[in-house]
């Protein structure tokens, strides 16, 4: 019967990366640790790099934490006021990146998203649930650091945003609605009065 399995005519033999040798009156399995498949968290690190100068920041309501590789000494925390975006955006262009990924959350990511523009820095809006749902995921890793990683790598793609208006753009158009309104109301207030 030994015969059979090792010289490979059995039509089991050697499915599983394995080899049956009898030792006594058992059998004992020897597997070839060289064939036994990697498992998915190593495939996926060494999935190709698409883009080296990609960055990634976890938007929050008090804090923004910035992620511009995998170690921890590259993650920095930045509050949300406007001298901390700026620093933000400071941050990521002396680290030398071009692109960076943020998710939506609520409406924290807007004031960023317009100043990455203002520096170049091509900013790329994520939904979350795109983040989340990529398997290989590790929990002690920062979110800024896992949107890096996987915009590093290609996984993300952009959602649809349509063009911001400049600042200066968005105040003249309020400010000539604001006299539209104006405008309006006083034509109706003159035809009640003057007939």
């Amino acid at each position: 019967m030994s015969s059979l399995f090792t010289a490979g005519k059995h039509p089991a033999y050697n499915i599983f990366n394995t080899s049956v040798q009898l030792v006594g009156d058992c059998f004992y399995k020897i597997i070839d640790m060289d064939k036994v498949k990697q498992p998915k968290t190593d495939r996926f690190e060494k999935m190709p790099v698409v883009n080296l100068a990609a960055a990634g920041i976890d938007v929050g309501s008090s804090s923004h934490f910035v992620g511009i590789g995998q170690n921890k000494e590259d993650v920095k925390e930045f509050g949300v006021y406007t001298e901390d975006l700026h620093a933000i955006c400071r941050h990521l262009v002396a680290a030398g990146r071009t692109t960076v990924a943020l998710e939506s959350t609520g409406s924290y990511w807007q004031p960023l998203f317009v100043l990455l523009q203002q520096y170049n820095l091509a900013p790329i809006l994520v939904n979350g649930k795109f983040t989340k749902n990529v398997k290989g995921r590790k929990i002690d890793v920062k979110d800024c650091q896992w949107k890096q990683k996987l915009h590093t790598m290609g996984m993300l793609e952009g959602s649809f945003i349509p063009i911001f208006l400049p600042k200066k753009c968005a105040n003249i158009i309020a400010t000539a609605k604001h006299w539209w309104i104006m405008r309006q109301a006083i034509s109706t207030r003159c035809k009640r009065h003057y007939g």
